[in-house]
């Protein structure tokens, strides 16, 4: 089927609406004993995401799986940035750790009582 109207789509706004989406076991009222289903209610997903036109009853499977898709890059996205701000701790923390060596020599040669070089 021809495709037309693209336009980019903010994983990490994804992420958050999938987030906040109440996800639940179920089961069909057809459905046999032992047979369950997990995912969203189509009413939630559709008010949060606001897809597949006026039809809130349904989910059509494209868009569960772009969904799906959408929110892993959003998710990846977040962990790429915390990893980002790990390593710019580390570095403040190296950098801290050194300047708290120099306070403790500096305060272990002028603490009372301390030997001064040449006493």
């Amino acid at each position: 089927m021809p495709r037309k109207d693209f336009a980019k789509v903010n994983p990490e706004a994804v992420l958050d609406k999938v987030s906040a989406m109440p996800i639940t076991e179920w089961k069909y009222k057809t459905d046999a004993d032992g047979i369950e289903h997990i995912g969203p209610m189509a009413q939630d997903f559709h008010a949060a995401l606001g897809l597949n036109g006026a039809d809130d009853k349904h989910i059509a499977t494209i868009d569960e799986g772009g969904v799906a898709l959408a929110a892993i890059l959003g998710l990846n996205q977040r962990v790429d940035e915390l990893q980002g701000e790990l390593k710019r701790r580390d570095v403040e923390n190296g950098e801290l750790k050194m300047r708290l060596e120099k306070i403790e020599q500096l305060l272990e040669k002028t603490a009372p009582g301390s030997k001064q070089p040449g006493q």
